[in-house]
């Protein structure tokens, strides 16, 4: 993540690719707010009676405690990590030690990660998505499983940045887990090494002439593997798709450039999401360019839990344009942004400086996004199917491809084969709930 002087914070990350149309000014640099007083935040003191506070339980503990390896050091960095935990689960304080560890780490590309992304909710170091074929996927981790030791240490009070370190290392060594999944703890152990991801899949087209793609991760080339799967599909499909499926589920975010600029190939001039940063700034809003490239086909999103932050504004501007249907369960709810600031040479402050709203002006943070169609957990009689959820999203778009174009009547039957399918009953019973939204 590249370092911003911290006069750049508040517009870090709100300058999204020039392909997204912006409705309104580009902003003031910060600094012009900073000079004109406009950030008041900025010029706050520290109250002197819980400075003083501070100070005397600092010099308390260096006199009294019975630890003589406590350092000035420890007990400032660890004051810190408190004040920025006491914020939210996002902003971290990286510390000089942090750095030149990654640092040196990076420096021989030979650091593996295992796979996965995580995020701190209130179950502690939550698995949000397993990546596929992964030294974590073949070693047994699955999403929403909590991280409670990595390699004998325990999670709890490791900072974001910390726990990410002592998951990746170098190729070949053991990655020894605990993690609680369904209430019971679970010890895993595997190898890390090296994997490839692919982060967009054109999966086989399904009969009936439906588009099927599952995006696992928006780096900043989604969007084009994207757009290119798009056009491979309807390449293939010689007389068009009559529908298109995307799989969202466990992508735990990324770009929201580049999601935004996924999304935007469908919605046709709409406005999309909008950045609340702190008042006085006014939210920076957002618009697709024109023309949607499916025309208006029918497009469902599957969605779960494991799908957060640049996914979810993926969803959402689909969603409230009315131009998707959104099936699934409850996304995770990362509705914010993060700046990385510089402090000093060799530290970092990680810290939320904005808010993603939906085009409705309303945010999804900590609160994720409602599925139109709820799905819950596998019911008791589909336990052998490989993935009901993809069924069930399935019937969705095929109600909704047959509400856009009515199918002539059937030719006259007799009593006894004048009953309709279960299939018929099924595709009708999501017709009926699909008209009531």
């Amino acid at each position: 993540m590249p370092r911003l002087g911290p006069a750049t914070i508040l517009f870090a990350l709100a300058l999204l690719t020039p392909a997204l149309a912006q409705v309104q000014e580009q902003p003031r640099p910060a600094e012009d707010m900073l000079e004109s007083g406009e950030a008041p935040a900025e010029d706050t003191p520290i109250p002197p009676e819980e400075l003083a506070a501070f100070g005397k339980i600092y010099r308390l503990i260096l006199r009294h405690h019975p630890d003589t390896s406590i350092t000035p050091e420890q007990l400032i960095e660890g004051a810190i990590r408190g004040m920025l935990s006491s914020v939210d689960n996002y902003s971290e304080y990286i510390s000089a030690g942090d750095v030149v560890e990654r640092e040196k780490k990076e420096q021989f590309g030979q650091v593996q990660d295992v796979g996965i992304e995580i995020a701190r909710t209130a179950k502690g170091i939550q698995v949000l998505s397993v990546y596929p074929n992964s030294p974590a996927h073949k070693g047994g981790v699955k999403a929403l499983d909590v991280l409670l030791e990595i390699d004998g240490s325990r999670t709890a009070l490791l900072g974001m940045n910390t726990v990410r370190a002592k998951l990746a290392g170098e190729t070949g060594t053991k990655a020894r887990l605990t993690v609680l999944r369904e209430g019971a703890e679970r010890r895993l152990e595997f190898e890390r090494s090296r994997y490839e991801f692919t982060e967009v899949e054109n999966l086989p087209a399904i009969e009936g002439g439906y588009g099927h793609i599952r995006i696992h991760w928006f780096s900043a080339d989604t969007a084009d593997r994207f757009e290119l799967a798009l056009s491979g599909l309807l390449r293939l499909e010689a007389d068009g798709i009559n529908g298109l499926l995307i799989d969202l589920r466990g992508n735990a975010g990324g770009h929201i450039e580049s999601a935004l600029k996924s999304a935007q190939k469908f919605i046709d001039g709409h406005s999309m999401i909008s950045i609340r940063m702190r008042p006085p700034a006014q939210p920076i809003r957002y618009r697709a360019a024109r023309g949607d490239v499916l025309s208006g086909i029918p497009i469902v999103l599957l969605v779960d839990g494991g799908t957060a932050s640049a996914a979810e504004m993926f969803t959402l501007a689909l969603q409230q344009n009315n131009r998707a249907v959104v099936v699934g369960n409850q996304t995770f709810g990362k509705g914010s942004t993060q700046s990385s600031i510089a402090i000093g040479a060799d530290r970092e402050l990680i810290l939320t400086t904005g808010y993603y709203l939906d085009p409705l002006g309303k945010s999804i943070h900590a609160r994720g996004i409602k599925p139109d169609v709820l799905l819950g957990l596998r019911p008791p009689d589909q336990r052998g199917e490989e993935d009901w959820q993809v069924e069930r999203a399935l019937d969705v778009l095929r109600a909704l491809d047959r509400m856009r174009t009515p199918t002539p009547p059937p030719p006259a039957q007799s009593a006894e084969s004048s009953s309709p399918s279960q299939e018929d009953n099924v595709a009708g019973d999501i017709q009926e709930l699909l008209r009531s939204y």
